[in-house]
């Protein structure tokens, strides 16, 4: 599982300044760690319309450029939503180990204004707003329904991850953390047990969001997956796990889907250090 190594990374691609735009699905990581998950994450997501694919993409490109052109232009991978529920999905994330450093991020507009000139800036933004109506999360790094591999964690942005969105409800979250962890220490004991980071969401969401990254060289890796399924039930028994897996469905909802690594769309770095 790798992740990206840069922290400055993008700011806002929706029309005007305030509103944000996030580098690749990068792992929480120990402060003072190098390779270990990020602390935070700043995810947007959403939906585009699919009669205006070709108007988003190019919009996305040209603030690609003015970034790679920009003195202090941020860095960024974007992934898009490859299977999974609705229409055409981009995901942009943004790792930090400290939330003050949203406070050095260099508006996106001053960006792309300085590249085009602000009347082309003004049209690039609401040529975004107008096919894509995304939501923020600020996501912190929950260890405790985490496991993680041992990195690195930034080495480049990765070709794909499966993601697991749950949204838990209210006064269920303490028992879904305790069966959350007893799945953590089968899949620790198994021998071709799966490693994941695991993020609940600080700001922004549907109530109690947590969200599970699996990052993967290649889309094929997922075939030599095992299930949840064969894990549990080699750890507590086939009873045990079913009993375990509608509890899980009665206090939660969970949708899941692959993401793919879009170059046109990121400004990911790659190849500054190998």
């Amino acid at each position: 599982m790798r992740f990206l190594k840069h922290r400055k990374l993008v700011t806002s691609i929706v029309a005007g300044a305030a509103a944000l735009m996030l580098s690749a699905p990068c792992l929480a990581q120990e402060e003072g760690s190098d390779d270990g998950p990020w602390p935070f994450v700043f995810m947007l997501r959403g939906e585009v319309d699919p009669t205006m694919m070709g108007d988003y993409s190019q919009a996305i490109q040209k603030i690609v450029g003015a970034h790679q052109q920009h003195d202090n232009g941020n860095v960024w991978a974007a992934y898009a939503r490859l299977t999974g529920a609705g229409g055409p999905k981009f995901e942009f994330y943004l790792p930090m180990s400290k939330i003050g450093e949203m406070d050095a991020w260099t508006p996106n507009f001053q960006v792309v204004a300085a590249a085009y000139g602000p009347e082309e800036a003004v049209k690039i933004f609401q040529s975004v707003q107008e096919c894509w109506t995304p939501e923020s999360l600020l996501l912190a790094y929950n260890p405790t329904v985490s496991n993680p591999a041992d990195g690195p964690y930034r080495s480049g942005p990765p070709a794909a991850a499966w993601h697991l969105k749950v949204v838990i409800e209210q006064g269920a979250v303490f028992e879904y953390v305790g069966m959350v962890q007893k799945i953590v220490e089968a899949h620790k004991s198994h021998e071709n047990g799966l490693r994941w980071v695991g993020y609940s969401n600080a700001v922004g969401g549907h109530g109690n969001e947590f969200h599970y990254y699996i990052m993967m060289d290649k889309i094929g890796d997922i075939d030599g997956w095992p299930t949840n399924a064969q894990v549990m039930s080699d750890a507590i028994g086939a009873e045990a796990w079913g009993e375990m897996q509608q509890r899980l469905a009665e206090i939660g909802d969970s949708e899941s889907e692959i993401l793919l690594f879009s170059p046109p769309h990121s400004n990911a770095g790659v190849g500054e250090d190998g």
